[in-house]
């Protein structure tokens, strides 16, 4: 016997409206739930079926949740429900009693919160980070106030002061794994390939299939692609689990990975979907939302200047503060189109062919979700037949489903967990390395509002590194400018020129940690004329161009011995022109180096002083 006719589904009780006419409650035995109405129009679920295990003051909770929620958007009400359940439910759920009103609760209990998330975890032994212990106690102390208005008994809760950090703290510095990183989207770029080989050219097959099917013509079953439209006929779109195919399925049922690869060319599960969505993550550096809630209708392919390009385009939710309403902002990408298998294009047009027999099937507005998928017939699809999902999460409030699809991948493939947190902070980094560490384009290609969100949280130990190395480059150099009265540095140079000395022609090992009699340690050297008598010297590569300028300083030493006169340029020069006659010129004199360095252009050098 079928067990799901077994099953009775619970008596539902009436909505329960909210006090605003944005929310209301859906309540049934074991289930509490809190519908909010967007301004756009949809609809978010919140589940805080969990919270009912706190007792009667459940609903109190709940309620004032609801209210302080009611104008924010849909990542912040499942965050703010989440960080709850971390702390305040866990304390309720500890108590021994259930507290039946709030003046049974005590009037410490937030600060017994708080001294409970300062304790590490007994078993890993690690120690929340200070802004998750602000998260979550912030999940509670919002709600203080909205209780005390609903019922005066909590005005006996006390709120400690500082229990919420009031400035804003930058995150720990990130450490990015870039192997981890490249081993797990190796595999996924493997997977896509092999996916876009075995299933894209027999997807119009089994679309012509089904359509003949469904005019009443005949269809011999002689091929996979064929048996698969017979059976997405016979149950109105649906391919069953194989116990539910029936005796006229074929042997192909039996065998469970012949059966994935035959219900791999209707459509796909979400988990199969997730090699295509890393890689458009590494390919878009976007957030996981605005990756998630990309819809056909911000997909183009446009024709610039001969170029085929196409562009993308999504909505990016950003979180209210002080009482006023989150907001959205659009974020756009753009790239050439390309011929390669793993490229934007490609696998973009690969999922809407893998996902064209879905959309026959979802409603509005779940049809236009790029990353649209069928839900299995087993685990949280209760009903029989044809259920419908997508990354954008329109049917529940699950925002980690993704993340455990991810995660899933990840340990089947036994690669290291790369989501997109990850793969944004490596985009940050290569943003950060290509624009020499420029924090409004990284705010800008990112798609941030703020610099401070880039510089606050996507800032990892080697980009922290080269902003070091760079403000220490502009001091020195500063200082350089006012030790010289503003003479020009001939130090400028591309960055992939090997570091050059204080006189042109040389090259040095460590410009900030001189040998030479006066200079400063930890600032750049300034000692001009000085080079050729330095350990740390070395002839520039360039050995034509090395040879010409040890030429030029040769004539500069001695047209200087006239006008500082013969003891001071004794004394300060002296070595220096002895090392550079003796040393270097006859090591770089060469015929070859003759002829080309009277084709190099020289400028005059500085006057040794």
């Amino acid at each position: 016997m079928d067990r799901r006719k077994k099953r009775i589904r619970p008596a539902k009780q009436p909505d329960v409206p909210g006090e605003k006419n944005n929310w209301w409650f859906k309540r049934a035995p074991g289930v509490l739930e809190v519908h909010f109405e967007n301004r756009d129009g949809s609809r978010t679920k919140v589940n805080l079926s969990s919270w009912l295990a706190i007792g009667p003051l459940c609903v109190s909770l709940a309620t004032a949740f609801a209210n302080t929620q009611a104008n924010k958007q849909q990542a912040g009400r499942y965050s703010a429900a989440g960080n709850f359940k971390q702390a305040a439910l866990k304390y309720f759920r500890s108590q021994e009693t259930r507290f039946s009103t709030p003046d049974e609760v005590p009037a410490n209990f937030i600060t017994q919160i708080k001294q409970n998330l300062d304790k590490p975890d007994p078993i890993t032994k690690k120690v929340l980070s200070q802004s998750t212990k602000t998260n979550y106690l912030k999940a509670i102390v919002l709600l203080v106030p909205e209780l005390i208005r609903l019922d005066s008994r909590w005005s006996h809760i006390e709120v400690p002061r500082y229990a919420v950090a009031r400035t804003k703290s930058s995150s720990a510095s990130k450490t990015l794994d870039a192997d981890g990183m490249t081993e797990t989207l190796l595999v996924a770029a493997k997977d896509c390939v092999r996916l876009m080989k075995e299933v894209w050219p027999r997807l119009a097959t089994v679309r012509k299939a089904l359509s003949d099917l469904k005019a009443g013509k005949h269809v011999p079953i002689n091929s996979p692609e064929a048996q698969v439209a017979r059976v997405l006929f016979d149950n109105k779109g649906n391919f069953p689990a194989p116990m539910n195919l029936g005796r006229n399925a074929g042997s192909w049922s039996k065998e469970y990975r012949t059966y994935q690869a035959y219900r791999s060319l209707a459509y796909p599960l979400g988990g199969e979907l997730t090699p295509l969505y890393l890689l458009l993550l590494s390919h878009t550096g976007w957030n996981g939302q605005v990756l998630n809630c990309l819809e056909l209708g911000g997909i183009q392919f446009v024709e610039v200047l001969g170029a085929r390009r196409i562009h993308l385009q999504s909505v990016k939710r950003r979180g209210g503060s002080r009482g006023r309403p989150g907001t959205s902002s659009i974020i756009r990408w753009a790239a050439n189109t390309s011929d390669n298998s793993l490229s934007v294009n490609n696998i973009i047009s690969f999922l809407l062919e893998w996902t064209m027999l879905l959309r026959d099937y979802a409603a509005e507005p779940l049809s236009r979700d790029l990353f649209l998928h069928a839900v299995s017939a087993s685990g949280r699809n209760e009903v029989s037949g044809l259920r419908i999902d997508s990354y954008a999460g329109r049917l529940d409030n699950i925002p980690t489903r993704i993340t455990n699809y991810i995660m899933v991948y990840c340990q089947s493939k036994g690669s290291p967990y790369c989501g997109a947190s990850a793969l944004r902070m490596g985009m940050a980094e290569l943003i950060d390395k290509a624009t020499n560490g420029d924090a409004v384009l990284l705010k800008n290609l990112l798609g941030h509002r703020l610099i401070d969100t880039g510089q606050d949280h996507y800032r990892t130990v080697a980009m922290l590194q080269r902003s070091k190395e760079n403000m220490a480059g502009a001091i020195a150099t500063h200082q350089r400018w006012i030790t010289s009265q503003g003479k020009v540095d001939t130090r400028s140079k591309p960055s992939n020129r090997d570091s050059t000395a204080a006189t042109p022609g040389f090259t040095c090992l460590d410009a900030f940690h001189s040998p030479i009699g006066g200079q400063v340690e930890g600032r750049l050297c300034t000692a001009y004329g000085m080079c050729p008598s330095c350990p740390l010297a070395g002839s520039d590569t360039d050995e034509a161009y090395a040879f010409a300028r040890a030429l030029q300083l040769k004539e500069e030493y001695e047209r200087a011995r006239g006008w500082l006169g013969l003891g001071i340029w004794r004394c300060k020069f002296q070595r220096p022109y002895d090392a550079l006659v003796t040393r270097w010129i006859p090591s770089l004199d060469s015929t070859e180096n003759r002829k080309q360095a009277v084709l190099v252009t020289l400028s005059a050098l500085p006057a040794l002083e």
